[in-house]
Parts: C-alpha cells; sequence; structure tokens
C-alpha cells in the first residue's frame, strides 16, 4: 500500500515513466499526468516501467503472507559489443534496480 499511494519517482538511478495499478485497472504517464485503462484483468498488482525499458513488478503472493517482485533490465547489444559485455552491463543494472528499490522500501517501511 505504501507504493501504491506514494509512488516513487525513480529507482535505482531510473525516472519511473509509467505506473500502472492493476487492481484500479488505471495506467499514469508520469510525465504529463495523463490516464489510460491497462487492459488488463483486475489483479493486486502494481507494474513500474522505468527509462530505458527496465520495469518492476510488485504483487502480494497468493498463497503465502508475502509480496513478490519481480525485475527486468534491458541492455542492449552495441555494434560490435561481445554479448559477455552486454550481458554484465545489464547485471550491473539489474543490481542497481534491485538495490534502489530496496532501499525505497525500507524507507517506506514503518520503524519500531
Amino acid at each position: 500500500e505504501a507504493f501504491r499511494g506514494r509512488p516513487p519517482e525513480a529507482i535505482g538511478g531510473s525516472r519511473i515513466v509509467r505506473r500502472a495499478d492493476l487492481r484500479t485497472g488505471e495506467e499514469i504517464d508520469c510525465a504529463t499526468g495523463a490516464t489510460r485503462a491497462t487492459d488488463l484483468p483486475a489483479s493486486n498488482v502494481i507494474v513500474y516501467q522505468l527509462e530505458g525499458g527496465s520495469r518492476i513488478i510488485l504483487r502480494p503472493s497468493g498463497t503465502e503472507p508475502k509480496i513478490k517482485y519481480y525485475f527486468e533490465a534491458v541492455a542492449s547489444i552495441e555494434p560490435g559489443e561481445p554479448f559477455s559485455e552486454a550481458s554484465e552491463r545489464g547485471q550491473i543494472r539489474l543490481d542497481a534496480l534491485i538495490a534502489g528499490f530496496f532501499a525505497e522500501a525500507d524507507a517506506r517501511t514503518p520503524k519500531a
């Protein structure tokens, strides 16, 4: 609910360009504030689309008392670049997304 009610502007150094709340069926363009319907079935899922094509998806588990997170990082292979180098850049990007997200989550967690 903290991510739904107070969505971040950026995660892991990348701006969030669109966010979708499948519970409400609404997608928001973060630059313009324009909204549109997601055309996806209603479910308790939040999707953050980041600049550069990376994505983070949050949803509760259907069988356990926990939240599941899915992280997708995008790294294009430059002309003449070895796959291993592009893969390494992608892994660095993925690591930054994960660390940035959990830092954001920690900041939103009530302290006892």
